[in-house]
């Protein structure tokens, strides 16, 4: 029986691609159990009738959430992973983001250190300003969600909202805002 010439060299890439996928899966839940263990719980949703009418809010693609002072480094905990279309509200309590697919992300006003406009996250470059970013205390780390909004005056309408609630800016946020 002769083998066609082009079947090795098939199966051999063939091995290497499920290699290199089970490799990211393997990273990917190391990285996420790290995190699982060094970060407290997310905090509880509040009832939707404690929370009243939203000061701001918008529809948007959920991008990332990252460490705050390195917007390369995702944060893979709680779900908190993947992309999703979210739509993000800012009550006077804190701020709602209600992501397809995902448990709602509820950040106490306590929790907030401020929001802003950015450039950049883990996967997404845009235009200047195109994301909209607020910061907040997750534990001890200082934590930054991304967020591209579908209308481009809802993302100054949250920043002024949170900006509004929260206490003043992390360190992290007053440094990026100097440097764009």
């Amino acid at each position: 029986m002769d083998l066609d010439p082009k079947v090795i060299p098939t199966v051999v890439t063939l091995l290497l691609v499920i290699a290199a996928f089970t490799g990211m899966w393997v990273g990917w839940r190391r990285r996420t159990r790290r995190q699982e263990a060094q970060l407290p719980g997310l905090e509880p949703m509040p009832a939707v009738d404690q929370l009243g009418d939203p000061m701001a809010a918008g529809h948007a693609l959920y991008v990332a959430t990252t460490e705050a002072d390195d917007p390369l480094n995702r944060i893979t905990a709680g779900d908190l992973g993947f992309r999703a279309h979210a739509t993000v509200r800012v009550h006077a309590q804190g701020v709602v983001v209600e992501r397809d697919g995902a448990q709602p992300l509820f950040i106490s006003k306590q929790s907030l250190d401020g929001a802003g406009l950015e450039n950049y996250a883990v996967d997404k470059g845009v235009e200047k300003g195109g994301l909209t970013g607020i910061d907040w205390r997750w534990g001890d780390r200082e934590v930054t969600s991304f967020f591209r909004m579908r209308r481009p005056k809802d993302g100054p309408a949250i920043i002024t909202a949170v900006r509004t609630i929260a206490p003043p800016q992390s360190a992290a946020r007053r440094a990026r805002d100097l440097m764009f």
